[in-house]
């Protein structure tokens, strides 16, 4: 029999005001030193004070301690440390008896909507405070289990926000599954809108290089979809033409080599504060996977993927930096794409027509779409 396991170190969050802060440094120095305790510091080395460092230090603690001192209580109030454990108890899921405040203030001074937080003295020896965790260490830990978004919730987050969603002015989705939303007829209303707004739309499929493959017919229903949002579905071939047209402006379908290991989109894709990355668990059923930084840097891992050419190319398939459009196998993947495009439209786009607009020419840089550049993030 191997040897028994050691428990989980328990993930402490530390905060405090100005006031406490050296006290409260030298608690979150005390518990590291112990080798038990994962410490969370928040502000206490000079940050700043912002709502994203705290809500990073907040995240996926097991207990939190709010160090303030008497005079912040009569100076300025209790909205920190209000504040402090509103987010605890949310973010991170802490129930009541984790969040401690450890507060030279006396019972009579603290704000009633306070009570039922434990308190510690703002001098307690760390003997006694390693015995308060311990005993909180006991209790069993928080559970964390996300939440699913089920597909219409992430849809409703993917609109503009003049519409209530979460997308901000000169975005960008990108999109990789194999099975997308938007081959739902109300899901594809609201790409179009989203394109409409200069919202732009990056799709990665796998290129299944076999006869038979629902590559095509999946790019081809993708494009028959978003059109129908658009035009209707009994659109003269004009207005047909002028639809794909418009999508040629806004959309790109990038060709993988091979299916990837996970399906998930990313809305405001190269905004480094407000990206969020959605994984897709089953198929109404996804999942928020990062967010901010992480949620950016899995975009651009992502993007650095495109083609060259689209980037400057005015037309919507590409294929990837590992898998050529052009090559012999790609031929024949555009071939089989082409045709069911033109199979699905029934004879509303000729087949000159569907070669132009999604594997045109490539124009000379600049003359066509250019994709924003991925450094240019977080002022929009």
């Amino acid at each position: 029999m191997g040897p028994a396991l050691a428990p989980p170190k328990l993930t402490v969050f530390v905060a405090a005001s100005h006031g406490v802060r050296q006290r409260a440094a030298e608690i979150a120095a005390e518990l590291e030193a112990q080798g038990r305790y994962v410490v969370k510091r928040h502000a206490l080395r000079g940050e700043p004070r912002t709502l994203p460092n705290l809500v990073e230090a907040a995240r996926d603690c097991d207990v939190g301690l709010i160090a303030h001192d008497s005079e912040t209580w009569c100076a300025r109030g209790p909205h920190g440390p209000v504040f402090e454990a509103g987010l605890l108890l949310g973010q991170a899921s802490l129930e009541l008896p984790r969040v401690v405040l450890v507060t030279s203030a006396t019972s009579n001074t603290l704000p009633h909507y306070l009570d039922g937080l434990p308190r510690l003295p703002l001098d307690e020896p760390l003997d006694g405070l390693m015995r308060a965790l311990d005993e909180l260490s006991a209790l069993p830990r928080p559970n964390r289990e996300l939440a699913p978004l089920l597909a219409d919730e992430l849809m409703r987050r993917e609109r503009h926000r003049d519409e209530g969603g979460a997308l901000l002015n000169n975005q960008q989705v990108c999109v990789c599954a194999s099975r997308p939303l938007e081959l739902d007829p109300a899901h594809a209303a609201t790409v179009r809108r989203n394109l409409r707004r200069r919202i732009r739309y990056h799709y990665f499929f796998r290129a299944n290089d076999t006869a038979g493959a629902d590559d095509a017919e999946m790019v081809a229903r993708l494009l028959s979809e978003l059109v129908a949002a658009d035009a209707g579905t009994d659109a003269p071939p004009s207005q047909v033409a002028a639809s794909v047209r418009a999508l040629s402006q806004g959309l790109r379908i990038h060709l993988l080599p091979h299916e990837p290991p996970l399906e998930f989109c990313i809305h405001n894709a190269l905004h480094l504060g407000v990206a969020a990355c959605f994984v897709q668990r089953r198929p109404e059923e996804f999942y928020c996977w990062y967010s901010g930084t992480r949620a950016h840097k899995v975009a651009q891992d992502l993007l650095e993927q495109m083609s060259p050419h689209a980037r400057t190319a005015g037309h919507i398939v590409h294929g990837t930096r590992s898998y050529s459009s052009r090559g012999r196998q790609g031929r024949a993947t555009r071939a089989r794409i082409v045709d069911e495009i033109e199979r699905r439209f029934d004879g509303k786009l000729e087949r000159h027509q569907v070669e132009r607009y999604c594997f045109g020419p490539i124009p000379a840089p600049g003359t066509a779409w250019a994709l924003s550049s991925l450094r240019d993030v977080a002022s929009h």
